[in-house]
């Protein structure tokens, strides 16, 4: 039986898609050895407000850093950004039909301290996840050791064949860079998500979550 393998960047309370991923995979790979990008989703995620939409961003450490990976990231905890994050959610949502049932999930995430981005990504993630009733079977890139490979397609069809998979699902956007002969050629079968160009997909998936409860990912 054909065993499916999706991944996606370590996201900061990612989107729906994400989750609509994680979902249909037997494996979910979380590619947190690659470079950091500011104001990526790694980094922030958007919800939505009375007054339009808003930026939350985990404030990090960048000074004299230069390129770091992903899961060397240091936050800047200087700055009082979880309780400002939780103080927005909790306005923008409070009136929203599920949030008192799931608000002691993320107050408690909130409340703890945690120094690298990596870990407050997979902590979102994971709460997420309880929240959605999902139990993904979650590995990380950094912990798997590969051939060295040529390209993107070849690292990513390598990592595959590395998690136990044969399938490889990836997003609508990832056509414009995959080479499908890379995979082919190591017996792995590419496959796309399907699109829904639902507006909630721009946001964060606790836009969905408190509106329509676990059953936010049907």
């Amino acid at each position: 039986m054909p065993k499916t393998l999706a991944a996606a960047l370590p996201e900061y309370l990612p989107t729906l898609p994400f989750f609509k991923k994680m979902q249909i995979a037997d494996v979910f790979l979380l590619a947190d050895d690659v470079m950091f990008s500011r104001q990526s989703p790694v980094q922030r995620c958007r919800i939505r407000t009375a007054d339009g939409e808003l930026w939350l961003s985990v404030p990090v450490l960048q000074k004299q850093r230069g390129r770091q990976n992903i899961g060397d990231v240091i936050i800047d905890e200087t700055r009082n950004w979880r309780q400002k994050h939780w103080r927005n959610l909790r306005h923008s949502y409070q009136f929203s039909a599920y949030f008192d049932f799931f608000a002691d999930e993320f107050s408690a995430m909130f409340d703890y301290r945690r120094q690298r981005l990596l870990d407050v990504n997979i902590a979102s993630i994971e709460t997420l996840c309880k929240c959605l009733q999902l139990l993904p079977e979650i590995v990380r890139a950094s912990a798997i050791a590969i051939p060295e490979t040529g390209g993107a397609s070849e690292r990513i069809a390598e990592l595959t064949i590395a998690c136990g998979c044969d399938v490889y699902l990836a997003s609508p956007g990832d056509r414009r860079f995959l080479d499908e002969t890379a995979f082919k050629k190591r017996g792995i079968q590419l496959q796309y998500l399907q699109d829904s160009g639902s507006g909630e997909n721009w946001y964060s998936a606790v836009d969905a979550l408190f509106q329509k409860g676990p059953v936010a990912l049907r």
